[in-house]
């Protein structure tokens, strides 16, 4: 039972990990969005809203507004 206890304490910490990096990544955009012009923006979320997974979208490329590639 100790060990069934064990390991659902490391997958419950995983799980946290996970959703820690997921609200960080997010924070990230959210920010982004707000900092970059308008129409920039717009791209921006048109490509968040044209990916097949939303979270998969890499934010590290735009800075400004301006792609990094």
């Amino acid at each position: 039972m100790q060990q069934s206890g064990r390991a659902r304490a490391i997958r419950l910490d995983k799980r946290n990990a996970d959703l820690e990096r997921e609200n960080d990544r997010l924070r990230h955009l959210y920010r982004l969005l707000g900092e970059m012009p308008e129409t920039e923006a717009r791209e921006v979320l048109r490509r968040v809203r044209a990916a097949e997974d939303p979270l998969a979208f890499e934010t590290k490329r735009f800075k400004s507004g301006i792609e990094k590639t």
